[in-house]
């Protein structure tokens, strides 16, 4: 079985300690990168992709009222992160959050947008990796912002269906162009919780089987990816929960229906993980019993081993003390009888402990 190792999530709060609220600084470990702007500024019948090279060139996506994607790939330039926040008018709290990748998922209506901060996950098939990257997203009036730390095929899905003009993506807002990016990371979420759903089936097995200290490793490795599966899903259920309630108006109701479809598949992936945490600590208690059992079946053939051979060992001590007149010591099958009676014994204790079903 692969090892499943713990998620891999640096969170460098230190870095902020003593600074003034509003200062940003990033707090992530992704190598350093140019940063990727793209944009996609669409309606029903029009979509115009751009790749602005700097901030300022965003500015002419306030004055449209087609919906417009900024998608920003890359946090380590802090200086273009503000001038692309001072742009689009963003809180300088929102700038410190962006760049703050240790961000509690949740839900923050500053009025003129609204900043959800969300956690993707993603798993390597082949080793088991769990992989923790934030995901910043501000929902305005004809805007969104979408700021990640590296470049990825996350969004795959949503950029295709807004270049072929399928589905709705195109004939809505900003609002469901949020919906269909948190969609995408809600079933990340579930491809992850089966993965680990299958793991955990695959350990249970060994630990019935041949339970050894590398299957420790592995429940103590499952049993963090579970914690970190758990930390990013569970206060995801208040964010939507907010916005299907409709407490902010930059939600239309028609969108408001998708997201307590997101509500439900979150409630759903909370079950899953809540499940699997309990089987763990099943199949944990399973592998101390193994392993107890193991050590109780040594311990019978070691004390059965020991009890046949002590009144063994008490004749040949009786006949190895150095005296002179002994019974036998002078007949000439003394010795034979000894070793035949020695024989004896343990045959019969050993029939006695089978019929007992001892060993």
């Amino acid at each position: 079985m692969k090892k499943a190792r713990g998620p891999r999530k640096v969170r460098r709060r230190a870095t902020k300690a003593g600074l003034p609220p509003g200062t940003a600084v990033y707090t992530g470990d992704a190598p350093a990168m140019p940063v990727r702007i793209t944009a996609f500024d669409y309606d029903q019948d029009r979509l115009e992709t751009l790749t602005p090279d700097s901030a300022q060139a965003c500015s002419r996506f306030l004055e449209t009222r087609s919906p417009t994607w900024v998608s920003v790939e890359g946090l380590q330039d802090s200086r273009l992160i503000q001038q692309i926040c001072d742009v689009f008018g963003l809180h300088a709290l929102t700038h410190e959050d962006i760049l703050n990748v240790a961000q509690r998922p949740k839900l923050e209506d500053f009025g003129e947008y609204l900043f959800i901060v969300l956690d993707a996950l993603d798993q390597d098939p082949v080793n088991g990796d769990i992989t923790v990257r934030q995901i910043s997203l501000v929902v305005g009036k004809n805007f969104l912002l979408s700021f990640q730390e590296t470049q990825s095929e996350l969004f795959k899905g949503v950029v295709d269906a807004i270049h072929s003009g399928k589905g709705r993506v195109r004939k809505e807002g900003v609002d469901y162009l949020a919906y269909r990016i948190m969609d995408v990371i809600v079933d990340h979420y579930f491809l992850v919780a089966d993965r680990l759903s299958q793991r955990i089936e695959a350990l249970e097995e060994v630990v019935l089987s041949n339970p050894a200290r590398e299957t420790l490793e592995e429940i103590y490795h499952l049993k963090r990816a579970m914690l970190a599966t758990r930390r990013s899903v569970w206060p995801l259920r208040e964010v939507l929960g907010s916005l299907e309630r409709g407490d902010s108006l930059l939600v239309t109701p028609a969108t408001r229906v998708f997201f307590r479809d997101i509500y439900d598949h979150t409630v759903s992936v909370v079950e899953m993980v809540e499940s699997n945490r309990d089987l763990l600590s099943g199949i944990h208690d399973l592998y101390l019993s193994s392993l107890n059992n193991k050590l109780n079946e040594v311990m019978k053939v070691l004390t059965v081993i020991a009890t046949i051979f002590m009144p063994i060992t008490f004749i040949a001590s009786v006949y190895g003390m150095n005296f002179k007149w002994m019974p036998g010591l002078e007949h000439p099958w003394g010795f034979p009888i000894a070793v035949a009676l020695m024989a004896c014994v343990g045959v019969g204790m050993w029939l006695y402990f089978r019929t007992k079903s001892w060993v």
